[in-house]
């Protein structure tokens, strides 16, 4: 049993050190002592009985939730950091914890283990099981051993299964803290991941790739619709929310949209380390929010600089990268996963906050590249001609398309492509009323420039969604977004979300009510468990009490009932009373007579060898029915109330 006891544990150990990075051998070395111990000296006294681990686990997850909510430990790198500490305590918790409860280690190994990796059961699922598994074998043997050399302990074995319901409690406990912490991570980075060589590759296609992340010349308005799937692409630590765009297209076809060639990056001005990104065409230097970006790839490339609009500095730890007309920034080469980078940018301001400009001035590279639209069906034309009727500035125009689409069209994730040769504007407008990002704003770029609206099209990802840890922008597949940029005098191109899942840049709010409202929004599923598994307890509390009160004899039903309405009418029963004695009074305090002859035959079903005739039952229980519905519904307690018992004979 010992030797069960000492490999079980070196075990969970083993792979608990392995995942948080502790070398295994020092876990071994510091947690066999301490079930030699347990096993020599089964009787000996350790640290106060009443830390036990339900008090210390309490008291961990009090101390993590204050420091991170006090802000002391504001990112997930602070806990991962520090994690090793749980299952470095093990050692002294082994030496001294008492010996039936030694075992229960693999809580904080499951815990540590878990925060060390800062990952998602997905990514150390397998090594977490095992620890709690192997942690469950120890308890067992930890407890049939330690408990062998005692008279409690053999008692407690010819029991049978206490040891093993508390391994299965055990189990269960530590699997319920590793979902609910990894509820709360999100995947890590990784390591580094390819190196493309610099250069264009083609657009990810067919979902399997997440959009809009390598750098291309075509983007098809009409192809599937956008990215799906919770696959993590990117992290942001920003103090803003933002649209993080990769790339923008300024010429249309009917179909699809294009980068004129004039875009393209001068490979000769490729730069190393910090990259001085220039005014793109139409970018206009704006004392805007200046916002700090600090962004880790998480998935296998990134060949663009997802950024804030208007990025002016890119801060990269290796390789360079280049600069395109437009502004887009070219990786070279291309960022891994677990690459890391930086970037400043000057915030371009809402649709709303640039309802007062009122030039219609235009330079003549905006008139040049964001002007020019195909042939388009007469209905779309005259579509964007009585939807702009009544609005005289640019504002105007942008917000009444805007307002248009939001009533008449909606937002579709996913979708098939469509068909070679159909017009995805045409159809998104009049015939589905619906689609994709990309057809959306292809459908209001195009209603814009007929209206004489220089916009383009813009490619990235939505913000993401906030980790509850450490407040970062959790950028996933499913964010992947195309939006429209309407350029406007002194304030540059202004994004405008025909989706309307992005309304204009927010200052992060780090708040404690913020943190606390994250925390529940990501645990939301451990309110739908306790709930359930309340209501089953309940349910089976209320069955079992239902059927107990079924077994008992008739008697003590009857003399029960009638014992509560008698509180009710204020005459409660005294304890030298008999239940004929009882009966007789509350009937005469209530001028109910017939509860003497219900007495007489509660004394015959309490003592008496046989219970009444059923006719007699029914008669009595009617009458106990009649007193119980006289009886008020409500009434206040006495003070020192008398005691009294459910059973008749006492």
């Amino acid at each position: 049993m010992a030797l069960t006891a000492a490999l079980a544990t070196a075990t969970a150990a083993v792979l608990a050190a392995a995942v948080v990075g502790v070398p295994p051998v020092l876990m071994v070395l510091f947690l066999l002592p301490g079930v030699g111990l347990v096993a020599a000296r089964p009787g000996r006294r350790g640290i106060p009985a009443w830390l036990d681990a339900r008090r210390l686990l309490w008291g961990l997850a009090i101390a993590a939730a204050a420091l991170y909510l006090s802000g002391v430990f504001g990112t997930l790198e602070d806990f991962s950091d520090t994690s090793w500490v749980l299952v470095v305590a093990v050692v002294p918790l082994s030496l001294l914890w008492p010996a039936p409860t030694i075992i229960r280690f693999c809580v904080l190994l499951a815990l540590g283990a878990l925060l060390g990796a800062g990952a998602s059961l997905t990514t150390v699922g397998g090594p977490l099981a095992a620890v709690v598994a192997a942690s469950s074998v120890a308890l067992v043997a930890v407890h049939r051993m330690t408990g062998a050399g005692t008279a409690a302990g053999r008692a407690a074995t010819r029991r049978g299964g206490q040891a093993g319901r508390e391994a299965a409690v055990l189990a269960v406990a530590a699997g319920l803290i590793a979902l609910i912490v990894a509820s709360l991570l999100d995947p890590p980075p990784g390591g580094a991941g390819p190196q493309p060589r610099a250069g264009r590759a083609p657009q990810p296609s067919g979902g399997e790739i997440p959009p809009y992340l390598h750098p291309t010349d075509v983007l098809d308005a009409g192809a599937e619709g956008d990215g799906e799937g919770n696959e993590v692409v990117f992290r942001v630590e920003a103090d803003y929310s933002s649209l993080w765009r990769t790339m923008t297209f300024d010429r249309y076809d009917g179909r699809s949209w294009h980068r004129s060639p004039e875009f393209d990056p001068d490979l000769g001005g490729f730069e190393e380390g910090a990259v001085f990104v220039a005014p793109g065409v139409g970018d206009e230097e704006v004392e805007g929010i200046r916002l700090e970006q600090n962004v880790r790839v998480a998935t296998g490339s990134l060949g663009l600089v997802a950024a804030a609009p208007v990025p002016f500095g890119v801060y990269l730890a290796e390789g360079g990268a280049s600069v395109g007309g437009d502004g887009t920034v070219y990786f070279r080469p291309f960022l891994g996963k677990g690459a890391v980078y930086s970037v400043t940018s000057y915030l371009t301001a809402g649709l709303d906050a640039v309802a007062g400009l009122t030039g219609e001035a235009l330079p003549p590279e905006v008139r040049r590249f964001y002007l020019e639209f195909p042939a388009i069906p007469a209905r779309v034309r005259d579509l964007a001609d009585q939807v702009t009727a009544g609005a005289r500035t640019r504002y105007e125009k942008v917000a009444a398309v805007r307002d248009w689409m939001a009533a008449n069209t909606e937002f579709r994730r996913g979708g098939d492509a469509l068909p070679p040769g159909q017009d995805p504007v045409d159809r998104f407008l009049f015939e589905d009323r619906g689609g994709s990002s990309q057809q959306a704003a292809s459908a209001m770029a195009v209603l814009l420039r007929t209206a004489s609206v220089p916009t383009r099209m813009a490619a990235g990802y939505l913000p993401g969604d906030r980790s509850p840890w450490d407040g970062e922008f959790v950028v996933r597949t499913r964010h992947a977004a195309t939006w429209v940029e309407v350029w406007f005098p002194t304030a540059g191109w202004v994004a405008v979300d025909p989706t309307l899942r992005f309304a204009g840049p927010e200052p992060v709010d780090d708040s404690l009510w913020e943190r606390l409202l994250r925390i529940l929004e990501a645990l939301w599923w451990v309110a739908v468990v306790a709930a359930v598994a309340l209501g089953a307890w309940l349910l089976a509390r209320l069955l079992r009490s239902r059927r107990v009160w079924r077994e008992r004899p008739w008697a003590t039903r009857c003399y029960e009932r009638l014992r509560r309405a008698g509180d009710r009418h204020g005459r409660p029963r005294r304890p030298e009373e008999t239940p004929s004695e009882y009966c007789a009074a509350l009937g005469g305090a209530i001028a109910e007579d017939r509860l003497a002859r219900v007495g007489d035959l509660l004394t015959v079903g309490a003592y008496a060898s046989r219970e009444p005739l059923a006719p007699e039952r029914a008669w009595a229980d009617a009458v106990v029915a009649d007193v119980e519905r006289s009886a008020p519904r409500r009434r206040r307690r006495r003070a020192a109330p008398v005691a009294s018992s459910q059973d008749p004979r006492r």
